[in-house]
């Protein structure tokens, strides 16, 4: 009952078992099956192949993961406060204002240069203070992107769907890629 399973008493008898030419292994942890199957030995039972095959496909998976991701995760969300915004231009016209957050996660190993372009065959302007962006190996970068347009760019729903395109260099390519982001306002 004073046992408190530090096993000190394994290792000490397996010294002594050792010093008078006896085998180890009298105290020792062993299941029930272990004993009744000790002149049996199997090297590898149902449940160690099976153990191995969930092991295997763990990693495949992972492998597979991991050689299918992309060198950089782009995504475009509505900041958090009030989704648009109007103001008075100097022409006197009003102008709507969305404000949008950019997170940017770099997942090579490679420094990654950032800039966004909006359609230039519709009337919009593009406030981006940090851009480009620079993004480290591994960094994860989230900037802020403005852009303002007349209302008459929105349908009746107050609403308007537009391709954004994000240009990005990793060491010596260029690669583009588009991201949908909703403009709204006032219906």
């Amino acid at each position: 009952m004073e046992c408190i399973a530090c096993t000190a008493c394994v290792d000490a008898c397996d010294e002594v078992m050792e010093k008078i030419k006896k085998p180890k292994g009298l105290i020792r942890y062993e299941s029930e099956l272990g004993l009744k199957q000790k002149n049996s030995e199997r090297r590898f039972g149902i449940r160690a192949v099976v153990y191995f095959g969930l092991l295997l496909l763990a990693v495949t998976g992972l492998i597979v993961s991991v050689a299918q991701r992309e060198d950089l995760d782009i995504q475009v969300i509505r900041a958090v406060e009030t989704p648009y915004e109007t103001a008075t231009i100097d022409d006197g016209k009003e102008v709507i204002i969305n404000h949008f957050r950019v997170r940017v996660h770099n997942q090579s190993f490679d420094l990654a240069l950032v800039d966004v372009f909006l359609p230039e065959d519709l009337e919009l302007e593009m406030v981006k203070p940090r851009f480009p962006l620079q993004a480290n190996p591994g960094q994860k970068r989230t900037e802020h992107l403005f852009v303002k347009f007349h209302k008459d760019l929105l349908d009746v729903e107050g609403a308007q769907k537009i391709q954004v395109q994000f240009r990005y260099r990793l060491k010596d390519r260029f690669e583009t890629l588009s991201k949908e982001i909703q403009l709204i306002g006032p219906m």
